[in-house]
């Protein structure tokens, strides 16, 4: 376990009018959100490939993000649920919210260590948990389609080996201490980086595509 100061941020000004009207304006705040993200999420020193998820209503996809790329599926933000665009050094996670019309909301969390340690500073736990799929079909070069005999399908830029599955995920939980009874509890989470089934590192085979130069 580590100990951090997390900074987090909840983003506003994300909303579109309703279902019934196009998600221009929506689709504009979130570009410039995930470039603004991405300043914030790539810095020296840190890890130099930003990965975006994205939960559609019909598939999970994955990007090694870069500020100028065009991501297609954000040309129909109606079927976007969540969205997390991360690195080793924080999260930038949006979410679909359940009020009336399409709205959503937006945190940015980011880690930095601190010099003291109080006992109720927060504290993190890492885990490595495996992401859905036992089957892989190449999708063009560089990118592969992984998925199980039914449910949703999972999308991203790399050219895997049944032998690599089941990915893995890294997930960072945030804990603190209760000030009255002590117990520690998860108030957050976020997505780290992901790796083949022995959490080594993937090989990438991307056409055209090099890592995230930060």
């Amino acid at each position: 376990m580590v100990q951090t100061k997390p900074i987090t941020e909840l983003i506003s000004g994300l909303e579109s009018k309703s279902r019934n009207t196009p998600y221009i304006f929506a689709l504009e705040k979130l570009t410039d959100r995930l470039k603004w993200a991405y300043g914030k999420l790539c810095k020296p020193g840190s890890d130099k490939v930003v990965w975006l998820l994205l939960y559609l209503d019909y598939q999970l996809v994955w990007y090694r993000y870069k500020p100028d790329q065009i991501i297609p599926e954000l040309a129909q933000p109606e079927y976007v649920q969540e969205l997390r665009l991360f690195s080793q050094r924080g999260e930038f996670y949006l979410w679909q919210t359940n009020d009336k019309g399409r709205k959503f909301k937006a945190r940015l969390l980011l880690d930095h260590k601190k010099q003291s340690e109080p006992s109720l500073l927060p504290f993190t736990a890492d885990e490595w948990q495996p992401l859905w799929g036992t089957k892989v079909t190449l999708d063009g070069p560089g990118w592969s389609i992984i998925s199980e005999e039914r449910g949703a399908t999972l999308r991203l830029p790399y050219e895997a080996k049944e032998s690599d599955l089941p990915l893995r995920v890294r997930v960072r939980h945030y804990l603190k201490y209760h000030p009255e009874n002590g117990l520690a509890y998860c108030y957050d989470l976020r997505l780290v980086d992901i790796r083949d089934r022995k959490c080594q590192a993937l090989t990438w085979k991307t056409v055209g595509e090099e890592a995230n130069q930060c």
